[in-house]
């Protein structure tokens, strides 16, 4: 049995955005044209997805959290709440944003990065 997808009456979400199976789009969330949201995607209330970002399945925006234009968000990502991600910005798989955090640069795969302008708050050992 597939989770079904949940998109709130009070979401905004483009008609030409694509939405993963799974995912759920929660109250006065926005998904802006052209953006691309993988499975199982949780988007938070308030949050703001704008155009052509690409998320990864697995992804969790938090509230009022802000993907600027053209950002792309690898699989199993956390974004903090009230964080921002400039345009086109890329975001490596299992990677942490810290709330608040203001991403002004690529995160490299299981960072965690917090701040303004964010940081490399922590990096995962191989």
């Amino acid at each position: 049995m597939q989770t079904p997808t949940l998109i709130s009456p009070n979401a905004s979400v483009s008609t030409t955005s694509n939405i993963g199976q799974g995912t759920q789009i929660l109250p006065h969330a926005l998904v802006a044209a052209k953006a691309e949201i993988g499975a199982a995607c949780i988007i938070n209330h308030g949050a703001v997805v704008e155009h052509e970002c690409i998320l990864d399945a697995g992804v969790h925006v938090a509230p009022r959290a802000t993907l600027c234009g053209c950002v792309k968000v690898g699989s199993n990502v956390f974004v903090g709440a009230g964080s921002v991600i400039l345009p086109r910005v890329e975001i490596g798989d299992n990677a942490t944003i810290g709330a608040g955090a203001v991403v002004t640069r690529n995160v490299p795969a299981g960072a965690t990065v917090i701040g303004n302008p964010a940081y490399i708050m922590k990096e995962k050992q191989a």
